[in-house]
């Protein structure tokens, strides 16, 4: 049965309320139900979290929840009270397993920051290329998210475009149009949803030569034409070396080859140089213990391990040891223990061993 007693709480903002008042609004409730609004609204004052944010944190609808707050639900509260439960089951098993990923500034991070910065500036087209792993995408999600209200605009082509309706239907999405909205609609209405942006981040860029051939010339035309818009703004690409297509201007050089597509008017907006990053070159040992130093602090031959795995071709670079800590922290987590230079290694060489076993059941 809903209560619908009246709070004197309810125009208080949750975070501002004190348990006793939480605890009154629940108390004809059964006790796992009390406790689990209890436990959420503790939740929310940790975090500083207002109704709407815990909604998205949670995934709960912030209806349901500032109903249940305010004592005014009108279903079976008990059905939150489970989803609130899951949450915090799927916070803890990520706390136990998932490691710790907060972003980490790092000598690469902030070269590839300069880059979109410089690129923001001069509003060329600036491809980026690297190995699989080095951290590309988190760096780049990490200064789109310190640079929104617009200015900023992330797309990853690692969803599945086929064609530029796909590319123009998944972009638009990115921008905030509506799924649902028609596909000539979004084609007109994304320009006006860049009016305010200096900087497209397209992740992933090697995706383009995986969408049907005939339609890659459109979406890179597209880009240059559509997005790029003469210079209205900067565009970085950042591509992986890809086993199909090779590096990024290997693909728009086969497509010029194959297909007739004028190169030129895209090679004319782009930076007259690819930036490449190296991991043997570009990985520092000063990057590897900054991302080690969220777990713990490492002994200098356990650091120079993790430094030479990190920098070596076809082992996953930062992927790899992000792996290896992850793998380190819930092997010590369990058992309430600390992570040392012996559990990292003795991982470190369990996953090498492992990773050697599978390729050489390819070969």
């Amino acid at each position: 049965m809903p209560n619908t007693n009246t709070q004197p709480a309810a125009n208080i903002p949750l975070k501002d309320r004190t348990a006793q008042e939480v605890r009154e609004v629940f108390k004809d409730f059964e006790p796992e139900v009390s406790a689990a609004f209890l436990r959420l609204h503790a939740y929310a004052q940790a975090e500083a979290l207002g109704i709407s944010k815990l909604a998205k944190r949670t995934g709960i609808s912030d209806s349901a929840l500032s109903q249940a707050y305010n004592g005014k639900y009108p279903g079976n509260i008990g059905n939150v009270a489970e989803e609130v439960d899951k949450f915090f089951y799927r916070l803890d098993q990520k706390a136990l397993y998932g490691g710790l990923r907060e972003f980490v500034k790092t000598d690469l991070s902030q070269v590839l920051w300069k880059v979109f910065e410089k690129t923001r500036i001069i509003r060329r087209i600036q491809p980026v290329q690297s190995p699989e792993q080095v951290g590309k995408t988190r760096c780049a999600q990490e200064y789109t998210d310190l640079n929104n209200h617009g200015r900023t605009v992330f797309f990853s082509f690692s969803q599945s475009i086929e064609t530029l309706n796909d590319f123009i239907h998944s972009f638009g999405v990115a921008l905030g149009l509506s799924k649902g909205s028609k596909l000539r609609d979004k084609k007109l209405d994304i320009p006006e949803k860049l009016v305010a942006t200096d900087l497209i981040i397209l992740d992933e860029a090697h995706g383009i030569f995986k969408a049907r051939v005939p339609e890659q010339r459109k979406i890179l035309e597209f880009i240059r034409t559509d997005l790029f818009q003469n210079g209205q703004r900067g565009i970085v690409l950042l591509a992986t070396d890809d086993r199909e297509t090779g590096q990024f201007m290997d693909g728009v050089k086969l497509l010029a080859r194959s297909y007739h597509y004028n190169v030129g008017q895209l090679l004319g907006r782009m930076h007259n140089e690819v930036m490449f990053i190296d991991p043997a070159e570009d990985i520092t040992e000063q990057d590897v213990l900054a991302l080690v130093s969220r777990y713990y602090k490492p002994g200098r031959a356990a650091l120079a391990k993790l430094h030479d795995l990190s920098t070596r071709p076809q082992l996953g670079h930062f992927g790899l040891l992000d792996n290896i800590l992850t793998e380190s922290w819930g092997k010590v987590k369990g058992k309430k223990d600390r992570i040392t230079d012996e559990v990292v290694t003795t991982v470190a060489d369990r996953m090498l061993a492992n990773m050697s076993t599978r390729k050489a059941l390819y070969e």
